[in-house]
């Protein structure tokens, strides 16, 4: 008897462990968590599934198959594809939604080939909550008794087996059912968004092309006008050109104030008026008033007529003197830039310099110019004896090289341009292997004679004042400081 009951509880054993089988978990569906909520939320799930009655344990796959969707967690065919696919025996999948402080659970159990039962459940989106209900909702899933605060549970009817798998939960959560009306609001606002956009690009490009036909009306109009001032400018010097051309003319016309008289008369005529000459047509200047070429000067006296023709003569050539001096003058060329070379002489304490440079002018206004030159100050010096070298000679000659900055004020436009002006005056190497350099300024005034259209004469006089801590090494007898007048002469191209 003891040998038949033991049977018949090793045979009892046997065939529950037989029935006891391991439940996948899937990982939710959710289109509101991020991965790691749904990660944490699918982990709960397979924690609660771990120690269920029937059940051996529970197996957490990583990834979601493609084809679980809302509409499948309903779908008894969709589900055991899937359970086929992983080699589950039974299977949990399910979806969350986030909405404000709480989140909605809707878990699906299939097993045995069927689809046992859903589960929808609300739950406070904290740790606390989601860990206290999760036990009574896989219990609700695992038994179907209902636990305080869950839905009730349902368990749709299958969808054939021809039913389409969808990639995606194209429902935006888990609901089984679409709902049209919030379907097609949802396409009129993305229509109406797209209306709007499409709006406010045609504005935007009617805009630019406003902007664009603009700016090529105001280049046109400055391209008129531009032309118009070009055309105006030619005609005035046309017409300037033109009244030239008619002075001159009037200027070399001789008129005749008396028809050619006859051979056979023009020698009496001659004879018996001493004036004849002086009556001469050719003989008058070109200027002579109308009103005098009329016979009313030929009934004057012989007299009358030669002072008169005597006084248009001088008032003609004292004119043609004045148009030669003025013909000569020359203008103030119409010059930015002028560059000029100079030689002169100068003098520092107890030594003479003989100078020579050169020096660069820009002019930024009409009667103001910057300079900046160069002019090198040779002088015969007597050398320290402590500074010579052996063999060397204490009598030198040595240049210096002082740098001039500054700017000029020039007073007239004519060909004699006066200026005056100051400058910065730095001396870099004064002084074999000097620790620095010597600086000074200068005041200088002189005048610049143009002699042509590119080319004049230039005189400068300028006094100064330089410093130096070593120029006692330079020659016997210098103190540090000093002024240093300056007269120099030379040429100057303008530019």
């Amino acid at each position: 008897m003891r040998k038949v009951l033991t049977s018949v509880l090793i045979f009892a054993m046997l065939s529950a462990t037989a029935d006891a089988k391991e439940i996948t978990v899937a990982p939710l569906i959710s289109s509101n968590l991020n991965s790691q909520q749904i990660a944490n939320l699918s982990r709960t799930i397979a924690s609660e599934l771990q120690f269920a009655e029937g059940y051996t344990g529970s197996n957490l796959i990583e990834k979601r198959p493609n084809t679980l969707n809302g509409r499948c967690l309903s779908s008894s065919n969709c589900l055991g594809s899937i359970a086929k696919s992983l080699g589950a025996d039974a299977l949990v999948a399910g979806a969350a939604s986030k909405s404000g402080s709480k989140i909605d659970f809707y878990l699906s159990l299939y097993d045995n080939g069927q689809l046992i039962r859903n589960v929808s459940a609300t739950v406070t989106n904290t740790p606390g909550e989601i860990s206290d209900n999760m036990t009574g909702i896989i219990n609700e899933l695992l038994t179907g008794q209902k636990r305080e605060g869950t839905k009730a549970a349902a368990v749709a009817p299958p969808l054939p087996t021809d039913e389409p798998m969808f990639e995606e939960d194209i429902l935006g959560g888990f609901s089984l059912d679409g709902d049209p009306a919030a379907e097609q609001a949802a396409k009129r606002a993305a229509a109406a968004r797209a209306a709007e956009e499409a709006r406010r690009a045609e504005e935007v490009r009617r805009a630019q092309e406003a902007r664009r036909a603009e700016e090529a009306r105001r280049a046109q109009e400055a391209r008129r006008a531009e032309e118009a001032r070009r055309a105006e400018e030619a005609r005035r010097s046309a017409m300037r050109t033109k009244k030239q051309d008619t002075e001159e003319e009037e200027d070399e016309f001789n008129f005749s104030f008396a028809p050619p008289p006859s051979s056979g008369d023009s020698s009496q005529n001659d004879a018996n008026d001493p004036y004849a000459s002086q009556n001469n047509s050719s003989d008058l200047p070109a200027d002579l008033d109308l009103d005098e070429r009329t016979p009313a000067l030929r009934n004057r006296t012989p007299k009358e007529r030669t002072a008169r023709i005597q006084n248009l003569s001088r008032d003609r050539s004292s004119n043609t003197q004045k148009t030669s001096r003025s013909s000569v003058t020359k203008s103030a060329p119409d010059a930015s830039a002028t560059i000029s070379g100079r030689v002169g002489a100068a003098r520092f304490q107890d030594l003479s310099f003989v100078t020579y440079g050169a020096e660069f002018s820009y002019f930024v206004q009409d009667q103001i110019s910057l300079v900046v030159g160069a002019e090198a100050h040779a002088t015969k010096r007597i050398i320290p004896e402590d500074m010579l070298t052996e063999l060397e000679s204490a009598i030198q000659w040595n240049t210096i090289l002082p740098i001039n900055l500054g700017g000029l004020y020039h007073f007239s436009g004519g060909n004699i341009q006066p200026y005056a002006g100051g400058e910065l005056v730095i001396i870099p190497g004064y002084v074999r292997e000097a620790s620095g350099a010597a600086g000074g300024f200068r005041v200088r005034g002189g005048t610049n004679l143009v002699i042509a259209d590119t080319l004049g004469l230039t005189i400068n006089l300028s006094t100064g004042f330089w410093r130096g801590k070593e120029f006692d090494q330079v020659q016997l007898g210098l103190s540090e400081s000093g002024f240093v007048p300056h007269l120099s002469a030379g040429t100057v191209f303008y530019f």
